[in-house]
């Protein structure tokens, strides 16, 4: 510019251009444990600020997101996105959340029976559920059985339970099953009887009630010819 009547004096100035905000906003994630961490393919970031059609690819480095990256335990653990870089833009990192929930266990209780006036046997189950190889012996708490047979119980069928077990990866259902309390088998030899002592006595009037097995024994010497049958012949022994 010019003017006859002037003279022109010319300052410099500065022009600047501020870096824009761009928010980076990890989404939240979820998953159920199976014993290995989420990969990181599956992790997702938001961005919100691009202007001029920049994108993703105008920022340098690699997104990383802190310790969800390796976690593997059930539990929530912050997502926390950064990594990212460019001059033009103030990157704003938002975390996300990740929670891994447990997984399923479901024990099943075993049927059990015993004869009454007898100790409850030791109650056992089948566990189904375990991941990435894992067995029971992970388990913080073993489930218990119980039941409300007693040794004077009478004979019927007495719910199995099992509770108590817990671990920070699973979750624990149950399935019920049943004592068999049974009466005590009857077992009836015959009559009192004599033979001689060469002779053989058969158990013709014997009988048995409330059991499918038996075994006969003697407090002699002799030998049954088959003691396992309802009937057998005894030959007596030296020292009967």
């Amino acid at each position: 510019a010019s003017d006859p009547n002037y003279t022109m004096t010319y300052s410099a100035g500065t022009l600047t251009i501020e870096s824009r905000l761009l928010v980076v906003t990890a989404i939240n994630k979820g998953k159920v444990y199976d014993g290995q961490a989420l990969p990181y393919n599956d992790f997702e970031v938001i961005y919100t600020g691009f202007v001029n059609g920049d994108g993703p690819q105008q920022l340098s480095g690699s997104l990383s997101f802190g310790a969800a990256s390796t976690a593997i335990n059930g539990g929530v653990y912050p997502i926390e996105p950064s990594g990212l870089s460019n001059p033009n833009y103030d990157l704003l990192y938002v975390n996300g959340q990740l929670t891994i929930n447990k997984a399923p266990l479901l024990v099943v209780a075993d049927e059990q029976s015993r004869c009454e006036g007898q100790p409850n046997p030791v109650f056992t189950y089948t566990i189904t559920g375990f991941v990435n190889g894992e067995t029971a012996a992970v388990l913080d708490v073993l489930p218990v059985g119980n039941t409300t047979a007693t040794i004077n119980s009478s004979p019927g069928l007495y719910l199995i339970t099992f509770s108590g077990g817990t671990d920070n990866n699973y979750i624990v259902y149950y399935t019920d099953a049943y004592l068999n309390v049974t009466a005590n088998p009857i077992v009836f030899a015959g009559n009192d009887a004599t033979i001689c002592a060469t002779g053989v006595y058969t158990l013709a009037d014997a009988n048995v009630v409330g059991s499918d097995s038996f075994i006969w024994t003697t407090s002699g010497d002799g030998l049954f010819d088959n003691d396992h049958a309802l009937h057998p012949t005894y030959t007596p022994g030296s020292n009967d």
